[in-house]
């Protein structure tokens, strides 16, 4: 894989997002009038999973560090902080999901307690199937997961509290008034820019440079270029469908993390194509010896 290629990618993506951005700035109102279409099952469906490709990645990223302080310096306490780290992630990922399937508080955290060590345990099942030689190259793949989806979330935090603004479900509710986004008309508790679970969503971008490293995915960058475009637009598309956001708000969203995954990839791959690849940490322990 090509610093190149993955430069091509971004930039498609980044794009993207702003002709949305630009064309949600005009016809903002029309767009999410268009596209309202109240309770539905598809919204309801990805405010459950909208940010599970983050918290899933973020996890996998937990068990690949708890397998490398245990294999490279054989730390067993600094490996259990990760592998609860693992565990603590899984478990909320399963949060938005429970609350929606139940009324219960207790009920919702306890389902979140079970699902979560279900998927710790294949994480962590997982990630020890992974070849000692190869592991200093995931691990540096976990630190860049780690660092955008923390980065991604921290930004979206930041620009919901400047902007405060309003939901389209507000304006049909007679709660606020249509503003655009530019005018900076603030809401007590308004939070619809930028779109956290669209976000979250194009995290996904982040199996790009996955690719150099896993030899099942050697070859597939654009693929999975794809797949992270696509699964992000969905996502978008259903949260400007029940009134949560509008289209400016999930086009921000995606500049904002396709901005921290690009700065995070090259800052951390640098922008050679042997970076990327790792080859010295692939190479097997018997050439690497010799």
């Amino acid at each position: 894989m090509s610093a190149r290629k993955v430069a091509v990618w971004t930039g498609a993506f980044g794009a993207l997002a702003l002709v949305l951005f630009v064309v949600g700035t005009v016809i903002d109102l029309r767009v999410a009038e268009a596209f309202y279409l109240r309770d539905n099952a598809f919204a309801d469906m990805y405010e459950a999973i909208g940010k599970m490709p983050a918290f899933v990645l973020l996890a996998i990223a937990g068990g690949i560090g708890g397998r490398y302080f245990a294999c490279k310096f054989g730390s067993k306490w600094i490996a259990a902080v990760f592998y609860l780290l693992t565990y603590a992630v899984c478990a909320f990922n399963f949060k938005d999901a429970t609350d929606l399937l139940t009324d219960s508080t207790a009920l919702s955290l306890a389902a979140c307690a079970v699902l979560g060590a279900v998927l710790a345990c294949v994480v962590c099942f997982a990630t020890a199937r992974v070849a000692e030689e190869r592991l200093f190259a995931y691990f540096k793949w976990a630190v860049a997961v780690a660092v955008a989806v923390v980065a991604t979330g921290v930004l979206v935090f930041a620009v919901k509290e400047i902007f405060a603004r309003a939901r389209y479900l507000d304006v049909v509710d007679g709660a606020a008034e249509f503003a655009p986004w530019y005018k900076f008309v603030r809401v007590d508790g308004g939070d619809s820019m930028p779109s956290g679970h669209t976000a979250y969503t194009a995290m996904l971008f982040m199996l790009v440079p996955l690719a150099a490293i896993n030899p099942r995915l050697r070859g597939k960058e654009s693929a999975l270029s794809v797949l992270a475009i696509a699964a992000t637009l969905v996502t978008a598309l259903a949260r400007i469908s029940d009134g949560h956001h509008y289209l400016t708000d999930v086009a921000a969203a995606m500049l904002i993390a396709v901005a921290v995954q690009a700065a995070t990839i090259f800052a951390m791959y640098g922008k050679r194509a042997d970076a990327l690849e790792f080859k010295r940490f692939l190479r097997p322990k018997t050439e690497a010896a010799a």
